[in-house]
């Protein structure tokens, strides 16, 4: 709904005021008495107080609707930043799912190595000699089980290293998982809230 602007209303009034006078006669001219003039000045002074009553009504409803129309582009500004970090969170999230699924993957690898690490050192422990042989291949056999654990041993304390980092990886990607999806949650309620508002704006 559009006004007029308050001075054009003003002026147009007071046209029509002018003009309503000059066709009233003169107090004793053609029988208009003193009170008939009072009666029309008090009509139109109320003429003048609803115009600027109107006038007033317009101002206002012209600010809301100008206030109206700020928040709309205000929700729709926010509903668009709630939807990028909406899409920037389930992104990451997907990152991390396939990081974590990496880690579980890297991580039953790695068991599986050391599974067969420490099977190659019990069979090496079945068949070291006794301590007190005199045949010289038993001596051999107990050399050679000499280097095979002393090559063994450190691999499989540096495989438990490694195993023990992947593990504190996967639980730390595991926690960030679970702030992503949180955030994600977060980033989804507030969005809907927005377009409640932007619907109940419009």
């Amino acid at each position: 709904m559009q006004f007029a602007p308050p001075s054009s209303l003003s002026r147009l009034v007071a046209c029509v005021a002018i003009i309503g006078f000059a066709g009233v006669p003169a107090i004793g001219e053609g029988g208009v008495s003193r009170a008939e003039l009072e009666a029309l000045e008090a009509e139109r002074a109320d003429a003048l107080s609803q115009l600027a009553a109107l006038e007033q009504a317009g101002s206002v409803v012209a600010d809301d609707l100008e206030t109206l129309q700020r928040d709309l582009i205000s929700a729709a500004m926010e509903s668009q930043r709630r939807e990028e970090q909406a899409t920037s969170a389930e992104l990451k999230l997907l990152s991390l799912r396939t990081r974590l699924g990496s880690a579980r993957t890297q991580l039953v690898d790695g068991e599986s190595a050391l599974e067969d690490l420490m099977a190659s050192l019990a069979l090496s422990g079945r068949h070291r000699p006794p301590a007190l042989l005199t045949q010289p291949q038993d001596a051999n056999q107990a050399i050679r089980a000499a280097i095979l654990m002393g090559e063994v041993a450190p691999q499989v304390r540096a495989r438990t290293t490694t195993l023990g980092n992947e593990i504190t990886s996967l639980r730390r990607i595991e926690r960030e998982v679970l702030r992503e999806q949180k955030s994600l949650a977060a980033a989804e309620a507030a969005l809907s809230l927005k377009r409640e508002e932007i619907t109940q704006l419009t």
